[in-house]
Protein backbone atom coordinates (compact mmCIF):
# COMPACT_ATOMS: atom_id res chain seq x y z
CA UNK A 1 0.00 0.00 0.00
CA UNK A 2 2.67 2.31 1.45
CA UNK A 3 4.86 1.30 -1.98
CA UNK A 4 2.32 2.55 -4.44
CA UNK A 5 1.61 5.38 -2.69
CA UNK A 6 5.13 6.76 -2.50
CA UNK A 7 5.82 5.63 -6.02
CA UNK A 8 2.76 7.25 -7.82
CA UNK A 9 3.35 10.13 -5.97
CA UNK A 10 7.24 10.27 -6.77
CA UNK A 11 6.31 9.72 -10.57
CA UNK A 12 3.69 12.72 -10.44
CA UNK A 13 6.65 14.70 -9.00
CA UNK A 14 8.98 14.03 -11.80
CA UNK A 15 6.52 14.47 -14.10
CA UNK A 16 5.34 17.86 -13.01
CA UNK A 17 8.96 18.92 -12.87
CA UNK A 18 9.59 17.77 -16.59
CA UNK A 19 6.35 19.83 -17.77
CA UNK A 20 7.77 22.73 -15.86
CA UNK A 21 11.54 22.56 -17.70
CA UNK A 22 9.63 21.84 -21.00
CA UNK A 23 6.96 25.09 -20.76
CA UNK A 24 4.31 25.12 -22.69
CA UNK A 25 5.95 22.29 -25.11
CA UNK A 26 5.42 20.44 -22.73
CA UNK A 27 1.80 19.67 -22.73
CA UNK A 28 2.02 19.32 -26.60
CA UNK A 29 1.60 15.32 -28.10
CA UNK A 30 5.14 15.75 -29.86
CA UNK A 31 7.06 15.01 -26.29
CA UNK A 32 6.52 12.24 -24.55
CA UNK A 33 6.90 13.87 -21.47
CA UNK A 34 3.11 14.64 -22.16
CA UNK A 35 1.87 10.90 -21.93
CA UNK A 36 4.15 10.80 -19.02
CA UNK A 37 2.54 13.11 -16.85
CA UNK A 38 -0.84 11.67 -18.15
CA UNK A 39 0.01 8.17 -16.94
CA UNK A 40 1.69 9.17 -13.98
CA UNK A 41 -1.19 11.26 -12.45
CA UNK A 42 -3.64 8.75 -13.56
CA UNK A 43 -1.78 5.97 -11.91
CA UNK A 44 -2.61 8.01 -8.53
CA UNK A 45 -6.25 7.23 -9.44
CA UNK A 46 -6.05 3.65 -9.98
CA UNK A 47 -5.93 0.97 -7.53
CA UNK A 48 -7.23 3.39 -5.64
CA UNK A 49 -7.23 6.85 -4.53
CA UNK A 50 -3.10 7.90 -3.17
CA UNK A 51 -5.04 9.62 -0.02
CA UNK A 52 -7.57 6.32 0.81
CA UNK A 53 -4.87 4.22 1.09
CA UNK A 54 -2.17 6.57 2.85
CA UNK A 55 -5.08 6.59 5.67
CA UNK A 56 -5.84 3.04 5.37
CA UNK A 57 -2.11 2.16 5.91
CA UNK A 58 -1.81 4.61 8.65
CA UNK A 59 -4.97 3.32 10.83
CA UNK A 60 -3.38 -0.09 9.73
CA UNK A 61 -0.16 0.87 11.53
CA UNK A 62 -1.98 1.76 14.16
CA UNK A 63 -4.79 -1.24 14.93
CA UNK A 64 -3.16 -4.26 13.34
CA UNK A 65 -5.75 -6.58 14.00
CA UNK A 66 -8.11 -4.22 11.98
CA UNK A 67 -7.15 -6.07 8.69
Amino acid sequence: MMAKVTATEHAFEVASDAIQMFGGNGLTCEYPVEKIFRDARASMIEDGCNQVLAIKGGYSLINPEWL
